[in-house]
């Protein structure tokens, strides 16, 4: 016989974290120092939202000829693309909402459905992108350097990065590394979960749905019980029925 039991896919293990990725080689900075004022079509007030120079999104960009897209002084429209693979419709369906909630706001997106082969080469190994929806790997570890350390980011064409917006921060660098230094759990649990709230305050990723998922195993199995982290990270109490 078997047995069924679910379990919560985590964004530090599991294929199915979505998650949108900013910053890519093309992107540019919504911010300037010369916007005018006005909302003639009326776009959503966001006044609690703040642009890359500190002052409320409202102060920086304004739809001025009233179509509902906002824009700058110079009149260049809030605008970019969001690249997604084929191979998942939850995933298809998760940024076409993320369209419509911007689009609210004033801002307006492309979203470019492409074979998953053509998103991985683009995106990964060329880092060509404004934004980009994908899957998180994770592996058993949650030592998270190949994302989020400095020395993991590469904007070189043709070098695979899965810091896939070339993110940089000393502190996360430092605490990652003090992760990897020391086997006490406690101290390695301190030291992510600082790397942890520095990823959420900076938000390199969008992290924007976690899935559940269903696991069958043997029915003589005992101590199996799968972890939001790894499946394997109790299998030394893992036994067969007699």
């Amino acid at each position: 016989m078997k047995k069924w039991k679910k379990s919560a896919a985590s964004m530090l293990l599991l294929l199915l974290m979505v998650s949108v990725a900013a910053c890519g080689r093309n992107n540019g900075t919504a911010a300037d120092e010369n916007a005018g004022t006005g909302n003639e079509a009326g776009v959503e007030n966001n006044s609690g939202n703040t642009g890359l120079d500190g002052r409320p999104f409202d102060e920086i960009l304004f739809d001025t000829d009233g179509d509902g897209i906002r824009e700058n002084s110079a009149g260049e429209k809030l605008q970019f693309t969001i690249r997604c693979s084929n191979d998942s419709k939850t995933r298809e369906n998760a940024v076409l909402f993320v369209k419509e909630c911007l689009k609210k706001v004033g801002i307006e997106v492309e979203v470019s459905i492409e074979e998953d082969g053509v998103i991985a080469e683009d995106c990964i190994y060329n880092h060509n992108f404004e934004m980009y929806a994908l899957n998180c790997y994770f592996g058993k570890d949650p030592n998270p350097y190949f994302w989020w350390h400095s020395s993991s980011a590469s904007d070189e064409e043709g070098v695979a990065s899965f810091n896939f917006g070339s993110y940089k921060n000393a502190s996360v660098d430092e605490n990652i590394e003090k992760g990897l230094s020391t086997m006490d759990q406690n101290e390695r649990k301190a030291a992510y979960t600082e790397v942890a709230k520095q990823i959420n305050e900076d938000a390199p990723m969008i992290f924007l749905y976690v899935q559940n998922r269903e696991i069958m195993c043997n029915s003589d199995l005992d101590g199996f019980d799968p972890g939001t982290f790894n499946v394997l990270y109790n299998v030394q109490k893992w036994s067969l029925a007699k």
